[in-house]
């Protein structure tokens, strides 16, 4: 007959203990997002503040406030939510990022004008914004699951703004490319490296489309 120590149920439930745990752990530290308040649009009523994210309806696309490693600076960016290490594929504040004094009070907001912007909370300056006409402040922001963060007339639905527009197939997580026509093939912002999207926004208001195209590349502060 084998012998038992006394110790060894007490030993087995410490493991399975543990071992319950680890899959937890591993949530928080590969889906950090998980424990920020998501919304699902922007309204004159509710901005993205610090501790929020954007999301889209299918989860697959999330935006909200990051620092790239070894930055002192904040940035508004999207990414693919959910995926590990992250992969930011749209900056906002690309030439003017929030700095540590101002972060804590930053809001992506919808002003009285109707349009989006990233407002200081400690001056209330404007640092971005999609700077169109609006015919009034009843915009929503939202994140559809194409990953292109969309700025609408609340009332009629119009489309007023894009980050971008894709003519064609995009392949994010894999290759990290955005097909932005059949000739101009632009390579995303991966964490950490150097290439970035900035401001490629698209007016859609007026009888006339303007587009307004801005690409910055080089290292991130």
């Amino acid at each position: 007959m084998a012998v038992r120590s006394i110790g060894e149920p007490h030993e087995a439930k410490k493991i399975a203990a543990i071992l319950l745990l680890i899959p937890i752990f591993q949530i928080f530290c590969v889906f950090p997002s998980l424990y920020c308040h998501e919304i699902y649009n922007i309204t004159s009523s509710q901005a993205l503040s610090q501790g929020q994210s954007l999301v889209s309806s299918s989860q697959n696309f999330e935006l909200g406030f990051f620092s790239p490693n070894n930055s002192a600076n904040q940035y508004v960016g999207m990414w693919y939510k959910g995926i590990f290490p992250r992969t930011v594929v749209w900056v906002v504040d690309r030439e003017k990022p929030i700095t540590i004094a101002d972060s804590a009070a930053a809001t992506l907001m919808i002003g009285i004008n109707g349009i989006l912007e990233l407002v200081n909370g400690n001056d209330k300056s404007v640092m971005w914004s999609t700077n169109i006409r609006v015919r009034s402040n009843s915009s929503i922001a939202v994140l559809p699951d194409s990953g292109n963060l969309v700025l609408n007339d609340g009332i009629s639905g119009e489309t007023l703004w894009q980050s971008f527009i894709i003519q064609g197939t995009h392949s994010y997580p894999e290759q990290h490319w955005v097909i932005i026509s059949k000739l101009e093939i632009i390579m995303c912002w991966p964490l950490g490296k150097v290439t970035v999207i900035h401001d490629l926004g698209i007016s859609l208001s007026g009888s006339q489309n303007r587009h307004h195209r801005k690409l910055s590349f080089g290292s991130m502060d």
